[in-house]
């Protein structure tokens, strides 16, 4: 018994020490506040019943004011009893007693306690227990847990106080498993496992003995022994499997397989939200619901939006999974979307197939798999409509036959399907209608089954059309190409019959339509051109091909031939039939409209399309209906070509058939003196023009020409050839048309082509022009780019000689008045289209602009720059009718010769604001309509008018056209405008003050001052927007005027819209002078403070004036002018005068600009200015000011200066705030503004008593972090509430503000001081210690207290010292709310001045795309997150806020709100970390909260996140136990939820390639140490396991038993290529290809393949990198090529991506070859026209080239004689030998080499030119020598003389060289690079006769060089020597002959050359001959 007691003692204790422990863990306010509730009442349990406080000794209920949902939710988490099912009223559980603490409660739901929720006060309320409020929660909250577990399967867990218990599993059953199923929306219960089945759990054991009826709601409503009463241990832990939630397929037509996914869950359906939702999600939503595999996973609402909850989000199923609800989702009911987004599937439904005999893909014996087996369909009913639907079903094309009886034998198994009766457009057969799954009345020989048209085709690809285009075939679930081998007409015929396109026109290959993607279906295609499918065709196989998308084969069609029919038609208009097949069926007419009828018109050559009849208009057609759903462009070539239905698809009857009528033949006008639109009428048809008779041609047949040529109307119908005869046929005769026709053609006349007359009586029209009309930017229907109408287009006019006279043309005929302006160079904007006219001369009076002269319709110099434009003066307006004025009536337009109305449809202030704008009428007052003064008359010329308002006349608006009305008079339009403008002048006058002066007709005058009064200025001070009248200045106050003075007598009640409707002796009536002329002083212009961030006192300063809002510009902006700005605006002080757009720029006017206030004005516009609208800047210059707001205080009973009634000072009084929305976001501005801490409390209810005066502000809502003051919060309007003084709001603040300050003082460490009164005071260090520094931390938001330093560590402070004996606990809220001595009183001096180090402000990473270890760094201070600009921030930063948040180590410092702009506060910038600061807080900045940037500079991190390896036992560098590294040591992660998607992120963070294996149970050991994550779930793709979703750092529920592994692969790089030689290469080079690869994995394989080829080199290597070598690179080498990397390790191969590639090469460059001629008898002779060579003499070409490649062949070819020889290449020259020289040999000569290298030729360029010139022989010159006997007797006899003279010159002269020899070209120089020598160089010029001389056996030549030929490198002087000394041996034998005189034979007789080589030159060779002949016989004689 005593034991008994002392345990019941003890475990009372410890529940108190429990109660005690938590209170101390709470804020000193939670536990003062009576935390403590419980339920209670009638019928009530531990989750639901009455709500009941704890409060001092007694518990009290709750009000039901406003009690709802969210209330309800905090109270059932504060007793952990799950989530709120119902918030019960009225005394639901029966009235309580006691008191009533808590009313008007308003938790937003997230609150930890009931007493944090905002409420009335407590123990205040208006309430009686008749309104005690309840809450029915759920119950305690369950979960699934263990190994294995999935949302619905798991050992049952139950939270109860701050931690999970399981359930032992005594009397545990499947009644117990059905209420956890119920309770968790998990479907109903499949098992109900005992004995720790999921594993055993841990902590407490909850229930016991569970005793369920399988009823209850909840597992804790069931019976069991007790809460926490058991028997058990861990391993009898209780679990359950549940079905999962129940799903359903619903929305916008779905079917039992596709549609929304809805999940039923309590008594209701709700959707899935499709963020991560794929096609493995979608198979486990198919394979649930038994409806085969998934073909999509539907996204964005594509069923419809669904309604109700939403209950999954972020689904992630593997796809294996046995319902939705055992993927991983973001939790059951969390998501963050919305029903636009709800998910859907589209499942093939149950699996068909065709079998049987003679069965084929596309046809045979319908099956269906059900289950484990193929079943059949029985053909009850079974038609085209059920074959349809398995065609499709099967991707088989269309049905072609649906077969009964067996028609592919009886199947077997079961019959499936009865009675199918499909409508034909379902996806499945299983959606069809039956009689019942399984339910039949027949046998296998009913088998239905079906013949398909096999696999679709259709047409595609760039530029394609429905019968144009890339093939294409449609297999499986995609569409693939068709190669183009073998690719021909045959198979473009079977193409376009398989797709009704009519015949085929080309076959193009070779990708024409560009190139296709995914599979090639087809190869090889062989049609013989009479298959009905192109399956058909023999081919290669299907999907067997050897070709790349560039061989995608396309075709070309007709398109289905079409013809006009019906009742009626001719051959332009009639039903529209195709030809298809073998016959011809109609269109039907859903969506026909005129843009097909176009089509239809042009592919028929009947001109333009007049009218797109429907309702079968020609008479019903009969046979089929070819197309449906017809959606031309209207540019088409054909009909087929539009977008339509499908071929054959319908949903009509004939009698919808659609048809066309055409405009007819094309006409044109022509002749002598035609323009566009006057001439000889023509007539195209077939391929020509024909004329028209003029036999009974009159006006009415010349009016269908012009309309149809759209030129205006009919002038003239001149007939006998008036514009000259024509040619060709005569088309019409007898025309006759009414005038009405659509067409010339529609008009009755003799039949076509049947005609009486000759071209003499070819019939004419003239019409009036061609339409204008004024276009381009800016432009209205009365000015604009000037547009003329021909043909089908539009065109411009240049603008060349435009003028005035063209423009004045232009305006009369548009009825736009006159013109006012003619401008030029495209004024309006380039034109686009032709340009009609150029050099137009109008005189201005002509009827129309083509009437003007020009240079000629379509004829111009000039481009869109030049295009004409007008002005026009818009049409005439006026006021009239009954009670009109000249500013007010009925408003009537002037046109042509009348006037006429305005129609009132649609007519509103806008159109009135331009009516009085142009009659200068000042602004509209009134836009009345209906006739309201009086009916008009005439014409009606406008209707439907819509004004923007900004528009120069009323014929500037927009409207119906002129003319174009559905209206009467009695909808005349109206106007009333405020009359004569005005405006104040005069000495020292400003825009609201002066004299009064008013404008009519062009000239200013006054107003005389009798009887002038403020009601007068009332009026003027309104109409001018200048606020309220301040005083009625007389007797010329600002001076006297000058001009009329229009108004006396003025008598305004004050009410009036203007002054001029005020009474007065009548305009221009008065009997005074300019002396007492009247004026007035206004209060000022309007103003208002808008702009970015604005409040009703801070903001851009805006003006009104007029009817606008415009700035002031910030030149010489001040304070003194913010200063007059904050007092007009009753917002206190100016705080600062903000300039250059602080608020963002202002739009419209600037109005004020050098604003000089004093200070003192009372408004804006009595400041010093530049002059109204007067400035020099712009919108980048608006001027701003910040005000102080109106001035705040507190209040009432009891209050302190910072607690009590909030009241506002405005005006001359205090007022109060109504409590209404009134909260501690409220409070904490008032707090702040009061320099008073933060917000403790916001009492309402006048809970400081209730004040008195106005209520000057309600409905406060503040945000509470930025506003400056309380009235820059939201409220409902100054002065404007709806309450009383019992609801005066008031706040609570928390006192005195502390701050950190001393030498070496950071934001978050320093001597600690306090504000009070005006000054900062220290803290004494007596009883300082840590929890005191913790307070201090805490209110400074520094994280927590790392030391409490003393003595004045930071330095001595000065002032007051506030505290001392500080003792806090470390819970309280502030220090002041710390014990101390009396505030003030102390002990001690400022060396013991106390401080604090604080761990630093905490930091957050966030934005967009951020992870828990990247993104924009945030601080949070006060009470609300800033950021960091990134100013001098680098990696040092980021490594200190990587460290700071256990995030690893810093990988980048991203800058420019990379993570996106943040919002609020910048605390920081300028940051300078070292990098090993302990917070970044402690790194050097510009000051907290100092800055000089913008969110667009936000600073972000990237840290690598923690630290991770694998361990454990026999891991490798690349599979072990994970272990992340935090704070100083490394930790394991729990295998929950740890797949390969987790193991894909760890393998990529080690490098270690991709996951093999994600091992779990400590599969590589148990670790040691802490276990930071758990319940890990990775994408897959993030950079690191710490930016994965898991559980929370150090948060798990497993132990080391559950370590988590991995098995990486080993990922090798990407190799790098490089090659040698770099780019082009010669061929026969070596090439050397490098390969090489960045791993220490050596020792394995590299790889060279070549692109496109089987090439496959292989090199096995030790070393980095390998070399593969191309000894001698041949063409056969070019190509690309690659490198890859292989290396096996543990008998795994593994290989590297393929490197980038290198391209081989090869060129081949030949050099110009050289030419060269040469005699070898001396028949060649250089001059200079060329090479001369005697006739008869042989010569010689010779070819040569400097290369080193094979010996090729040269070409020898004359441009002039047609010769071409060819020889092969010796030593890289070549010979070509002309025997014997003619004249056919003249010409220009040159050299080509060719050369032959692995098949390929290549060709030199051609030499330069050679010119050969053929000259006559010199042997008929000889002949002349003998023409007498008597002249060859005298040589005979002076023969003798002649010997001895000629031995007598021998001996003293030296030998002369022949002639042949001497007659060389004038420079025998050679520049070629090459070193060549010519063996032929025979000719050699000499300036010198070369002598020759012996003497002692020596040579002494003497050569002189040609100038420019001394340093060549040819031998002509060798040469030279040559022949003297062959000349000297020829004389040595002559002299040793004795041989007589007469026997000496000299054969060149000449006299010795002793000239230069240039005189050779200038004689004729042959004078030479003969004159030394004729004086070799001088010197015989």
């Amino acid at each position: 018994m005593m034991v008994t007691y002392a345990l019941a003692v003890m475990n009372i204790q410890q529940k108190n020490l429990h109660f005690i422990l938590v209170c101390l863990s709470l804020t000193f306010s939670s536990c003062a506040a009576g935390n403590r509730i419980r339920l209670s009442g009638v019928g009530s349990t531990r989750c639901s019943g009455r709500v009941e406080i704890f409060s001092g000794s007694k518990w009290g209920t709750v009000c039901d004011d406003d009690w709802d949902m969210n209330d309800a939710q905090v109270v059932c988490r504060q007793l952990s009893c799950g989530t709120a099912v119902n918030a019960p009223q009225s005394a639901h559980f029966g009235q309580g007693s006691g008191q009533i603490f808590l009313d008007d409660v308003a938790c937003s739901g997230s609150e930890r306690f009931l007493s944090d929720c905002r409420h009335a006060g407590f123990a205040t309320h208006n309430c009686g227990h008749g309104e005690d409020a309840g809450v029915v929660c759920s119950g305690a909250q369950i979960r699934l847990g263990g190994q294995g577990s999935t949302p619905c399967s798991g050992r049952v867990e139950i939270f109860s106080g701050s931690e999970w218990g399981t359930v032992c599993d005594d009397s545990w059953d499947m009644n117990d498993a059905q209420v956890v199923c119920r309770e968790l929306n998990c479907g109903t219960a499949v098992n109900a496992p005992q004995s720790a089945h999921f594993g055993q759990g841990s902590g407490q054991i909850f229930l016991d003995e569970v005793a369920c009826s399988g009823s209850e709601s909840f597992l804790t409503d069931c019976q069991h022994r007790g809460f926490g009463t058991h028997d058990c241990g861990h391993n009898e832990d209780a679990g359950v499997v549940c079905s999962g939630a129940p799903i359903r397929l619903s929305g916008l037509e779905p079917s039992r397989c596709s549609g929304r996914v809805e999940i039923f869950s309590g008594r209701e359906w709700g959707t899935v939200c499709h963020d991560n939702w794929d096609i493995k999600d979608a198979q486990v939503v198919c394979r649930q619901l038994n409806c085969g595999t998934a073909l999509k996973a539907t996204l964005g609402a594509s069923f419809g939006q669904g309604s109700g909850p939403i209950f999954l989000d972020d689904v992630a199923c593997s796809g294996s999974e046995g319902g939705l609800s055992f993927c991983r989702h973001a939790g059951f009911g969390t998501h963050n979307c919305g029903h636009s987004k709800d998910a859907g599937v589209v499942c093939s439904g149950n699996q068909i197939r065709l079998s049987g005999l003679g069965s084929t893909r596309c046809s045979g014996r319908v099956e269906i798999f059900s289950g484990s087996e193929w079943g059949t369909v029985c053909d009850d009913g079974w038609d085209m409509n059920d074959a349809q639907v398995v065609c499709r079903q099967l991707s088989c094309g269309t049905a072609v036959n649906a077969p009964q009886s067996a028609h592919f034998g009886e199947g077997s198994g079961p019959i499936f399907l009865d009675d199918v009766a499909c409508s034909g457009s379902e996806r499945f057969l299983s959606d069809c209608r039956h009689a019942g799954f399984g339910t039949h009345n027949c046998g296998h020989g009913e088998d239905a089954g079906v013949v398909c048209s096999g696999t679709r085709i259709k047409l595609g690809g760039l530029g394609s059309t429905p019968c144009s285009g890339r093939v294409e075939i449609f297999s499986g679930s995609e569409w693939g190409t068709v190669c183009d081998d073998n690719w021909d007409m045959n198979d473009a015929k079977v193409v376009c019959r398989q797709l009704n396109c009519g015949t085929a026109v080309t076959a193009p290959p070779s990708a024409h339509f560009g190139e296709g993607s995914g599979p090639i279906f087809l190869d090889d295609v062989a049609c013989s051109g009479s298959e009905s499918f192109l399956t058909d065709c023999q081919h290669q196989g299907f999907g067997t091909h050897n070709c790349g998308h560039g061989e995608d084969a396309g075709v070309v069609c007709s398109g289905a031939q079409i013809r006009l029919g019906g009742q009626g038609s001719t051959p332009c208009s009639g039903r529209v039939e195709i030809f298809s097949g073998s016959e011809w069926g109609t269109v039907c007419h859903d969506n026909w409209d005129m843009n097909d009828a176009q089509v239809v018109c042009r592919q028929l050559n009947c001109g333009t399309a007049v009218n797109a009849p429907r309702s079968a208009h020609f008479g019903q057609g009969s046979g089929p209906i070819f197309l449906d759903d017809v959606a031309c462009s209207g540019s088409e070539g054909r009909l087929s070509f539009c977008r339509h239905a499908g071929f054959g698809t319908h949903n009509c009857g004939h009698s919808k058939d659609a048809g066309v009528v055409c405009s007819g033949a094309p006409i044109r006008l022509g002749g002598q003196g035609s323009t566009p639109c006057s001439g000889r009428v023509e007539i195209f048809s077939g391929s020509e023009w024909g004329t028209v008779c003029d036999d009974n041609w009159d006006m009415n047949d010349a009016q269908v020409v012009c309309r149809q040529l759209s030129c205006g109307t009919a002038v003239n119908a001149p007939r006998s050839a008036h514009f000259g005869q024509g040619s060709g046929p005569i088309f019409l005769d007898d025309v006759a048309c009414s005038g009405s026709e659509g067409g010339l053609s529609f008009c009755r006349h003799a039949v076509f082509g049947t005609h009486n007359c000759g071209h003499s009586k070819d019939a004419g029209v003239v019409c009036s022009g061609a339409p204008i009309r004024l276009g381009g930017q800016g432009s209205t229907p009365c000015s604009g780019r000037v547009e003329i109408f021909s043909g089908s287009e539009w065109g411009t006019v240049c603008d060349d000689n435009w003028d005035m006279n063209d423009a004045q043309v232009v305006c009369r005929q548009l009825n736009c008045g006159t013109a006012v302006n003619a401008p030029r160079s495209a004024h309006f904007g380039q034109g686009s289209g032709p340009i009609f006219l150029d050099d137009v001369a109008c005189s201005g009076s002509e009827g129309g602009l083509s009437f003007c002269r020009h240079a000629g319709f379509g004829t111009h110099n000039c481009g869109h720059s030049k295009d004409a434009g007008v002005v026009c003066s818009g049409a005439q307006i006026r006021l009239g009718g009954q009670g009109s004025t000249p500013c007010s009536g009925r408003v009537e337009i002037f046109s042509g010769s009348e006037w006429g109305t305005v129609c009132h449809d649609n007519w509103d202030m806008n159109d009135a604001k331009v009516v009085c704008r142009q009659l200068n009428c000042g602004t509209a007052v009134n836009a009345p309509q209906s006739a309201h003064f009086g009916q008009g008359s005439g014409q009606i010329f406008l209707d439907d008018v819509a004004c923007s308002g900004s528009e120069g006349g009323l014929s500037f608006c927009r409207h119906a056209g002129f003319g174009t009305h559905n209206c009467g008079h009695s909808k005349d339009a109206g106007v009333v405008c405020s009359g004569a403008p005005i405006r104040l002048g005069g000495q020292g006058s400003t825009p609201c003050s002066g004299r009064v002066e008013i404008f009519s007709g062009s000239e200013w005058g006054t107003v005389c001052d009798d009887n002038w009064d403020m009601n007068d200025a009332q009026v003027v001070c309104r109409q001018l927007n200048c606020g309220t009248a301040v005083n009625a200045p007389r007797s010329a106050h600002f001076g006297q005027g000058s001009g009329p003075i229009f108004l006396d007598d003025v008598a305004c009640s004050g009410s009036e819209g203007g002054l001029s409707f005020c009474r007065h002796a009548g305009f221009g009536t008065h009997n005074c002078g300019h002396s007492k002329d009247a004026g007035v002083v206004c209060s000022g212009a309007q103003i208002r403070l808008g702009g970015q961030g604005s409040t009703p006192c801070s903001g851009r300063v805006e003006i009104f004036s007029g009817s606008e809002w415009g700035t002031v510009c910030h030149d010489n902006w001040d304070m003194n002018d913010a200063k007059v700005v904050c007092r007009q605006l009753n917002c206190g002080t100016a705080v600062n005068a903000p300039q250059s757009a602080h608020f963002g720029q202002g739009s419209g006017q600037i109005f004020l600009d050098d604003v000089a206030c004093s200070g003192s004005e009372g408004g804006l516009s009595f400041c010093r200015h530049a002059g109204f609208g007067t400035h020099n800047c712009g919108h980048s210059k608006d001027a701003g000011v910040v005000c102080s707001g109106a001035p705040i205080r507190l209040g009432g009973q009891g209050s302190t200066p910072c607690s009590g009634r909030v009241e506002i000072f405005s005006g001359s009084e205090w007022g109060t705030v109504c409590h209404d929305t009134w909260d501690m976001n409220d409070a904490q501005v008032v707090c702040r503004q009061l320099n008073c801490g933060t917000a403790v409390n916001a009492p309402r209810s006048a809970h400081f008593g209730q004040g008195s005066g106005p209520i000057f502000l309600d409905d406060v809502a503040c945000s509470g972090r930025s506003e400056g003051g309380l009235s820059f919060c939201r409220h409902a309007g100054f002065g404007t509430h709806n309450c009383g003084h019992s609801k005066d709001a008031s706040v609570v603040c928390s006192g005195a503000p502390i701050r950190l300050g001393g030498q070496g003082s950071t934001p978050c460490s320093g001597r600690v001081e306090i504000f009070s009164g005006s000054e900062w005071g220290t803290v004494c260090h007596d009883n300082w210690d840590m929890n005191d520094a913790q307070v201090v931390c805490r209110q400074l938001n520094c994280g927590t207290a790392v030391n409490a330093p003393r003595s004045a560590h930071f330095g001595q402070g000065s002032g007051p010292i506030f505290l001392d004996d500080v003792a806090c606990s470390g819970s309280e809220g502030g220090l002041s709310f710390c014990r101390h001595a009396v505030f003030g009183t102390n002990n001690c001096g400022h060396s013991k001045d106390a401080g604090v180090v604080c761990s630093g402000a905490p930091i957050r990473l966030g934005g967009q795309g951020s992870t828990p270890c990247s993104g924009r760094v945030e601080i949070f201070s006060g009470s609300e997150w800033g950021t960091v600009c990134d100013d001098n921030w680098d990696i040092n930063d980021a490594q200190v806020v990587c460290r700071q948040l256990k995030c690893g180590t810093a990988l980048k410092a991203p800058r420019s709100a990379h993570f996106g702009q943040g919002s609020g506060q910048i605390f920081l910038d300028d940051v300078t970390c070292s990098g090993s600061e302990g917070g970044l807080s402690f790194c050097r900045h510009a000051g907290f909260g100092t800055h000089n940037c913008g969110h667009s500079k936000d600073a972000g991190v990237v840290c690598s996140g923690a630290p991770i390896r694998v361990s454990g036992l026999e891991p490798s560098r690349c599979s072990g136990r994970v272990e992340i590294f935090s704070g100083s040591e490394w930790g394991t992660v729990c295998h929950d939820n740890w797949d390969m998607n987790d193991a894909q992120v760890v393998c990529r963070q080690l490098k270690c390639g991709t996951a093999l294996k994600a091992t779990l149970g400590a599969s590589f050991g148990q670790g040691s140490g802490p276990i930071f994550l758990d319940d890990v779930a990775c994408s897959g793709s993030e950079g690191s396991l710490s930016f994965c979703r898991h559980a929370g750092f150090g948060t798990h529920y497993c132990g080391h038993s559950k370590d988590a592994g991995v098995v990486c692969s080993v990922s090798l790089p990407k190799p790098s290529i490089s090659m040698i030689p770099v780019g082009e290469m010669s061929w026969g080079q070596e090439v050397n290809i490098i390969c090489s690869i960045t791993t220490d994995l050596l020792g394995g394989t590299f790889i060279l393949k070549k692109t496109s080829s089987s090439l496959k080199i292989t090199q096995t290597s030790n070393t980095n990198p390998s070399t593969f070598s191309i000894t001698s690179v041949d063409f056969d080498d070019e190509g690309s090529y690659q490198c890859q990397y292989e290396k096996t390790i543990l008998s795994q191969s593994y290989s590297s991506a393929l490197s980038d590639p290198v391209t081989v090469s090869i060129t081949v460059t030949l050099q110009q070859p050289t030419i060269f001629l040469t005699s070898p008898n001396g028949g060649l002779i250089w001059s200079p026209e060329g090479a001369e060579v005697i006739r008869g003499y042989t010569f010689f070409f010779v070819c040569s080239i400097n290369c080193s490649y094979p010996e090729g062949q040269f070409f020898l070819m004359s441009s002039s004689s047609n010769i071409t020889l060819t020889k092969p290449a010796v030593n890289h020259s070549a010979s070509f030998e002309f025997p014997v020289a003619d004249y056919q040999h003249i010409g220009n000569y040159s050299c080509v080499y060719e050369l032959e290298l692995s098949t390929q030729r290549f060709n030199s360029t051609e030499s330069a030119l050679l010119q050969v010139i053929i000259k006559p022989s010199l042997v008929p010159l000889v002949s002349l020598s003998a023409a007498g006997t008597l002249l060859l007797l005298l040589l005979m006899g002076f023969m003798v003389v002649c010997i001895i003279c000629k031995r007598s010159q021998q001996a003293k002269q030296p030998e002369t060289l022949d002639q042949t020899q001497l007659a060389v070209r004038a420079v025998n120089c050679y520049n070629d690079e090459e070193d060549f020598e010519y063996e032929n160089l025979d000719f050699v010029r000499i300036k010198k006769n070369v002598k020759a001389e012996t003497k002692d056996g020596d040579e002494d030549c003497e050569y002189e060089v040609p100038e420019g030929c001394r340093d060549q490198r040819y031998d002509n002087l060798r040469k030279a020597k040559v022949f003297s000394q062959a000349a000297e041996n020829k004389k040595e034998e002559r002299d040793k002959e004795e041989t007589s005189d007469e026997e000496d034979d000299y054969k060149n007789f000449k006299r010795p050359f002793t000239g230069s080589a240039d005189d050779i030159h200038e004689d004729n060779i042959y004078q030479n001959f003969t004159d030394g002949l004729f004086s070799t016989a001088a010197g015989h004689t």
